[in-house]
């Protein structure tokens, strides 16, 4: 197990600040996931979420993955997306079919990175590798401002089939609230993503890992409780008044639940 203080520290040793940028973690399991208005959570820390009239579907993959990281250790997993409705314009946000990353404040706080103020008004730098069964098709990466709900358009892509592609966008963070990063399929047709990264600064930074105990750390959904009922083990303190404790309660990553990573 690797404490929070532990990854803070392994955080603060790699430039990537996109947890589970290789799409290795995938805790609630391998999917098929179907993609919702409200967003549903598929890969850790990530969504796949339907835009008005659009529909898909993502899952995890481990035959078809990027191996042109494979020397960075990006080597474990990819998702794969299959987009059966969205719209075909480049610049639409209201009916296109989405994967994003959950709220980056948020990552970075649980991090221990720094959290909503670290970044505030600064460039950052996006990229993640791309492929598509079909020729032809069109991303867009983006960075959703959760503060006025706009979406900050990065250049278009149109991929050639099968062939991994890099796809990168550079912008500033929004001065307070919520922020994400994420691309739009614009191409009825079946994707895989691999190999994220965020790094600050004006230059996109290929794939690089977090050790995989801190990457994990950062992804953690599920905790125990031990002891019966309520009475797990819990710290007390005097509060110097009669029959007062002040007290705080444990709980431990779960080991009973085996999180589902390609070694």
């Amino acid at each position: 197990m690797v404490r929070n203080v532990d990854a803070a520290l392994e955080v603060g040793r790699y430039p990537n600040l996109l947890p589970n940028g290789g799409f290795e973690w995938w805790q609630r399991g391998g999917g098929p996931y179907t993609a919702s208005g409200a967003g549903v959570i598929c890969a850790d820390r990530w969504y796949i979420q339907t835009r008005g009239s659009a529909t898909g579907t993502c899952q995890r993959d481990t035959s078809d993955i990027d191996y042109a990281a494979a020397s960075l250790g990006g080597a474990g997993g990819a998702m794969a997306v299959t987009c059966t409705a969205t719209n075909a314009s480049s610049s639409d946000t209201a009916n296109s079919l989405t994967v994003m990353s959950m709220n980056l404040n948020e990552a970075m706080a649980v991090s221990g990175v720094g959290g909503p103020t670290m970044l505030l008004n600064s460039p950052c730098s996006y990229l993640i590798r791309v492929k598509s069964d079909t020729a032809n098709s069109v991303v867009v990466p983006y960075v959703y401002v959760g503060s006025n709900g706009s979406f900050v358009l990065g250049p278009t892509y149109t991929l050639a089939a099968a062939t991994w592609t890099t796809v990168t966008l550079t912008g500033t963070q929004p001065s307070g609230g919520a922020w994400y990063f994420g691309i739009f399929f614009h191409t009825v047709a079946t994707y895989k993503l691999d190999n994220a990264t965020m790094v600050a600064g004006t230059q996109p930074m290929l794939y690089q890992p977090l050790p995989v105990a801190a990457d994990l750390a950062i992804c953690q959904r599920y905790y125990e409780k031990h002891g019966p009922g309520p009475n797990y083990p819990q710290a007390h303190g005097w509060s110097g008044g009669a029959s007062g404790y002040l007290g705080t309660s444990f709980t431990s990553p779960s080991t009973s639940r085996r999180p589902l990573l390609q070694p």
